[in-house]
């Protein structure tokens, strides 16, 4: 869910998702974890300021992340932010300026806990039909 809004004409929206896995149970039980299946939530919640539609165009956002140990299918968790893990919950800020119409460079810096893990993948972004694709990215652990 997303609202927007503007501020001074500067776009400005908070946005968020929840999600709950009811095979939960099932998950952890197949996972060896019998009992384990209350581990089944994820959200996010955050807040952007700018929008990237043409040249020139900055954004900021900033993130909260929580995704419990059953709750994502591992396989369809963003793997741009905490690498794709689930059981771990952290800050993530994005940085994004419009080099040109189709051509957009993004940062991420994301910082999770449990475990603790500090990536800062830097990403270049070229989409003239598709909104970001990474051509390009670098951690520092």
């Amino acid at each position: 869910m997303e609202v927007g809004w503007k501020l001074w004409n500067l776009p400005m929206r908070i946005f968020g998702e929840f999600a709950v896995n009811f095979d939960a149970d099932d998950r952890a039980e197949a996972a060896g974890h019998a009992g384990g299946g209350g581990q089944r939530y994820a959200w996010e919640l955050g807040l952007g300021v700018g929008q990237l539609k043409a040249k020139g165009d900055w954004e900021i956002r900033a993130w909260w992340q929580h995704s419990d140990q059953f709750s994502l299918d591992t396989n369809l968790v963003d793997g741009d932010v905490f690498d794709a893990r689930v059981n771990i919950q952290g800050i993530a800020v994005k940085a994004g300026f419009m080099l040109a119409d189709p051509i957009s460079l993004n940062l991420t810096y994301p910082m999770a806990g449990a475990p603790m893990v500090i990536t800062a993948p830097v990403a270049l972004a070229i989409s003239p039909l598709i909104r970001s694709t990474n051509i390009n990215s670098f951690k520092l652990i």
